[in-house]
């Protein structure tokens, strides 16, 4: 099982340079740094959400570009 849920906890909070945890069972309700331990699986969600991301990006971008073109088409 993973550390991270098995842990009790409210938020989870990741940016490129900082993950926090909300809520951590014995740091009370203060917005704390993940324990040390998670570090792994930290970078581990951190690629995921930047991949899923990317493809969203794209795949908005190309919608955009898409119907833009079907809209000038039809002008």
């Amino acid at each position: 099982m993973s550390l991270i849920t098995a842990a009790d906890f409210i938020d989870l909070y990741l940016g490129d340079d900082f993950a926090d945890v909300k809520g951590l069972q014995g740091a009370g309700s203060r917005r704390v740094l993940v324990p040390a331990p998670w570090a792994e699986e930290i970078e581990a969600l951190r690629q995921q959400c930047q991949s899923t991301y990317q493809a969203l990006k794209q795949c908005l971008v190309g919608h955009l570009v898409c119907s833009f073109g079907f809209l000038r088409a039809g002008a």
